[in-house]
């Protein structure tokens, strides 16, 4: 499952009402955990003397104050005393002769022995004679499969309701990311086959038809099995010529099977960049968000005005729906953004009018309704940046058909300089519409450090998606289906700079980057406008400057380190607009694609709820494998804090949401609490199983010697999760 981290706001009454269900269901995670070690101690006749939703540990004190307790709640209820702890990092049981604090063991073993004697009842546990008399109702009085029933079942509660807050999901029906592919990273494996706008049918003969299916179980199938290739069987994008004024209906089209070799350093989690990937994003929904004018964009000067939850269904008058079966067989409508981004592409340059159903809140009638938006100049700094080797091709394009390689480097077209990458796309997109043809000049390595020169036409086709680079991959040029480098140094001016850009020399390296704005205006664009960049260290791309640039309103200063051999200079400059060039983003946000699964009845319900327990249960299996192997580094570990950030996330995106990551969370608690580990309940069912088989317990000073390394562990690896934790949080890592 993908979890989405959106931001909150105390005083939105949505996100407290999320915060208090990912507390409750957090708490009753615990709550259940421990309930379970609970009955059955009760059961086997354990005295039970405290039972804590998270550890009385200590007290906050100020001096000889105590202004918060250790024990935030606690009452006395028969022999046991309930409560919740201050620290919430998980329960406890405490039973009469057991305690998971190494330091504790034997101390408690004597008390156990002391109110025997003192009660004038003692019993003999049955696996051995030399065993000193304990008191009956302690735990180490108790036989051997009892014990093991008591340790056990706080994981076999875990395990049952997880199925429980499953089924009770998949009853009342579970909102969920479709597997299909919204559009695909430049240069990845997924990109160079195309894969933009396709439905997944299939991976490694595994359908996700007819069943519950989300995109984030087709990402896990990749990671977890594309260790060679996948497999996919995959529905098509619609091309250009197949749209009209009507519904695209997906009948049309046919299926296509592709072997994909998947590739590393496409993750962008930290510490997971060697798990394979192909490099694909999930699909949006052309339903417009909470801000459809997008302040200095073109969508703010729609006329008439766009408002949130418009759901756009026409570019000049060509229909972005397409008519579609859903996982559970039904048939839907969606709101295409890949077939809208494909039609703004071959339009930037026109005012286009785009067509939205509104629905009104009052009387639930939808209209149609026609909005006229005007081109949205490109933004630009003035500089023409150098671009690197191709780097990838995609099958069947363009520049491959006309014998373009990886490698090859693009020195001139028409004989002249290439100019500004970003606006390639732009050029060779009007070249198209004429159905006309262009030289590109490249130079070819030959091998033993020799090269030579080649002239090669290429026809371009109609974009299909924007020009784009994310996180540092490559820039891609959909026209003519390659991808390459943009590096930080300076070829050239173009005619839009500002009088001070010009001041950059042909060749220097751009070092640093600064935008000037305030911490507000930084806030509503990216987290790269909040303090200088440094391009030096190549954490960040020169495609990724231009992808802030594009936000940024005109005027807006930027200061630039510039370095020429070992001299550096401090250029400010200012953002214009491009004249003659034109973005395809116009402003309008949109949200990830949604759709609803609900079980049919009860028993399809409990089906799906013991199989996405299976399939958590196995992933946590598998991820720890990974991470025993090195394939996954620790540092991709989340602690309390991201554990709490996810769980209200989830909340926040509907209950049954939130039942689905406590269902994955308590398959997560059962399996690592089950770990051979001493002090987790894994490790004394280790100790358990020794003594039944030899018929005598573990050696005291054994026992306590590997608790002590357990909960040495235990407490290292807890602040180690904490400690990625608050450096996530901080912007550190």
């Amino acid at each position: 499952m993908d979890f989405n981290l959106i931001s909150f706001s105390l005083f939105d009454p949505s996100s407290l009402w999320a915060i208090f269900q990912m507390v409750v269901g957090l708490g009753f995670v615990i709550f259940v955990h421990e309930l379970g070690h609970f009955a059955v101690a009760k059961a086997c006749g354990v005295k039970c003397e405290k039972f804590y939703v998270g550890f009385d540990a200590f007290d906050i004190k100020i001096g000889d104050r105590v202004i918060v307790p250790r024990k935030l709640v606690h009452w006395k209820w028969g022999e046991t005393e309930y409560g919740v702890g201050i620290l919430p990092l998980g329960g406890y049981v405490k039973m009469l002769g057991q305690d998971d604090n190494p330091s504790q063991i034997a101390e408690e073993r004597k008390r156990s022995m002391q109110l025997a004697e003192q009660s004038g009842e003692a019993e003999v546990p049955s696996v051995s004679s030399q065993v000193p008399r304990l008191d009956p109702r302690s735990y180490q009085a108790k036989s051997v499969p009892q014990r093991m029933a008591i340790i056990s079942a706080g994981v076999i509660m875990n395990l049952i309701f997880a199925v429980i807050f499953a089924a009770i999901a998949f009853g009342t029906g579970v909102n969920y990311e479709p597997p299909h592919v919204g559009f695909t990273t430049p240069g990845s494996p997924a990109w160079q086959h195309n894969l933009d706008g396709v439905t997944v049918l299939s991976i490694n003969d595994q359908t996700t038809r007819n069943r519950y299916f989300t995109f984030g179980h087709l990402r896990e199938s990749i990671v977890f099995e594309g260790e060679s290739s996948i497999e996919l069987s995959v529905l098509p994008a619609p091309e250009l010529s197949q749209l009209s004024d009507e519904p695209f209906d997906d009948s049309q089209l046919n299926p296509i099977s592709l072997s994909i070799i998947p590739a590393k350093n496409l993750l962008k989690v930290k510490g997971a960049e060697n798990l394979p990937a192909i490099g694909i994003a999930p699909a949006y929904s052309a339903v417009l968000g909470s801000d459809p004018a997008g302040e200095g964009q073109a969508a703010s000067a729609a006329q008439p005005p766009l408002k949130a939850g418009d759901r756009i269904v026409k570019i000049n008058h060509k229909s972005i729906v397409r008519n579609s079966v859903d996982e559970n067989g039904r048939p839907y409508r969606q709101h295409s953004v890949f077939l809208l981004r494909m039609l703004l592409s071959q339009v930037t340059d026109e005012e286009i009018t785009i067509t939205v159903e509104r629905t009104d809140p009052r009387t639930k009638q939808m209209t149609l309704i026609d909005s006229v938006i005007p081109p949205n100049p490109m933004r630009t700094l003035g500089l023409n940046m150098e671009i690197g080797r191709v780097v990838a091709l995609q099958v069947g394009s363009p520049a491959a058909d006309a014998g373009i390689q990886i490698d090859d480097q693009i020195i001139a077209i028409e004989g002249e300089p290439v100019g500004d990458p970003f606006v390639l796309q732009s050029r060779m997109t009007r070249l198209a519409k004429q159905a006309g043809t262009t030289e590109f000049t490249i130079v070819r390595d030959t091998g033993n450090g020799t090269s030579q020169e080649l002239s090669i036409s290429i026809q371009p086709r109609l974009p299909r998606s924007p020009s784009l680079s994310q996180d540092g991959e490559p820039f891609a040029v959909d026209t003519l289906g390659i991808a390459f480098h943009v590096k930080n140094i300076v070829a050239g001016h173009n005619s839009s700079a500002d009088p001070a850009s010009q001041e950059v020399k042909v060749g220097a390296k751009i070092a640093k980057v600064h935008f000037l704005m305030s911490d507000e205006q930084a806030k509503r664009f990216s987290p790269l406008t909040s303090k200088p960049i440094d391009l030096s260290s190549g954490k960040v791309s020169w495609a990724e400057i231009e992808s802030v640039v594009q936000m940024l309103e005109p005027g807006t200063q930027v200061e630039l380190v510039c370095q020429l051999n070992n001299s550096f200079q401090t250029i400010r400059t200012s953002v214009r607009e491009y004249e003659g060039f034109y973005a395809v983003n116009r402003g309008l946000p949109i949200s990830l694609e949604q759709m609803n699964y609900q079980a049919k009845s009860f028993v399809e319900s409990l089906q799906l709820g013991l199989h996405q327990t299976w399939i958590d249960a196995t992933k946590v299996l598998r991820f720890l494998g990974k991470l025993i192997r090195g394939e996954i580094s620790v540092t991709s570990l989340g602690g309390p804090g991201t554990i709490v950030a996810a769980a209200t996330s989830e909340a926040s995106q509907g209950t049954s949401r939130l039942l689905l990551f406590l269902t994955l969370l308590s398959a997560n608690l059962a399996i690592v609490n089950f770990l051979p580990i001493p002090v987790l309940d894994g490790g004394h069912m280790l100790f358990l199983a020794y003594e039944g088989i030899f018929r005598r317990p573990v050696s005291e000073r054994l026992q306590i010697i590997l608790s002590f390394a357990g909960l040495i562990f235990i407490v290292g690896l807890m602040l180690l999760v904490i400690s990625l934790d608050v450096w996530r949080w901080s912007g550190l890592f």
